[in-house]
């Protein structure tokens, strides 16, 4: 004879619903630690790395309160259509540093840059440049460049390029990653007081062994890509660079912590109930 052995489960039971809360509470402070350590776990592995006059302190424009000159950031050639006796202006004036009197509430200092909107106009920096910007991209980090920037007395017929690059062997510029894109808009850019720099970035994945930037000086390019000649520009300040190792495992680990944990509780739940 076979016997057999029936377990009866009375979903009704009181004891029932207080198991399933308690399992219910239990995963949900489970998986917001989890959470909570997988954002910390990110954060401690960025680093700032220093970018030479980046807050656009240096030369100081008083008395005058404006400068052509930008020590440690160097600028494009001027291009062929440019001609300083049709725009009332030579192409070395298009892109500077001034005194902030009328003061962004956030921005880095008391002087910012701008840059005139005309295409072409760039600022720029590397090793090759500015020896005293001596990063180079290291294989496993991720890099962001950053910063604050306000467009004014544009139209959307503008836009700005925020890109990372690296120097080949013929020391010509080569973009790393896609450049970021910034489009003038208007509500983006409120003229009511008090103003504020919006922030944009740039962010390159994790450097790998092969590619072609790995190990070479990290070169920083801000550079106005669209314009229609309306006599608007571009005010900037506080440009910050990080990289970050990045965590692939924290997202995995997550996954499996919240798997595990609904395996045990569920493994519990049926000794109890048995």
């Amino acid at each position: 004879m076979v016997r057999t052995h029936t377990v009866v489960t009375n979903n009704n039971h009181p004891i029932f619903y207080r198991k399933m809360n308690s399992s219910i509470a239990s995963l949900k402070n489970s998986v917001a630690t989890l959470a909570i350590s997988a954002a910390i776990c990110s954060t401690l592995h960025a680093a700032s790395i220093a970018v030479p006059n980046g807050s656009f302190e240096s030369p100081s424009t008083l008395p005058v309160g404006v400068s052509t000159s930008i020590d440690s950031w160097q600028k494009a050639s001027q291009p062929a259509y440019f001609n300083p006796a049709t725009f009332g202006f030579t192409w070395d004036q298009t892109a500077g540093i001034f005194y902030d009197t009328n003061p962004y509430a956030n921005h880095d200092g008391t002087q910012c840059a701008y840059m005139l909107s005309f295409p072409q106009v760039s600022l720029f920096q590397d090793y090759s440049t500015t020896p005293a910007f001596n990063a180079t991209y290291a294989v496993g980090q991720s890099y962001s460049l950053t910063l604050g920037l306000f467009g004014k007395s544009l139209t959307p017929n503008n836009s700005l390029q925020l890109s990372l690059y690296y120097r080949d062997a013929g020391n010509n510029i080569v973009t790393v990653g896609s450049p970021t894109t910034i489009t003038y808009n208007p509500a983006i850019f409120p003229t009511t007081a008090p103003l504020n720099l919006v922030d944009y970035s740039v962010t390159i994945p994790a450097v790998q062994a092969g590619d072609a930037w790995a190990g070479k000086n990290i070169g920083i390019m801000i550079q106005v890509t669209a314009s229609d000649f309306t006599g608007g520009y571009w005010d900037m300040d506080n440009i910050r660079l990080t990289s970050a190792v990045p965590e692939p495992g924290v997202a995995s680990l997550f996954a499996l912590g919240i798997c595990g944990f609904v395996a045990r509780r569920a493994t519990q739940r049926r000794k109890s109930i048995s």
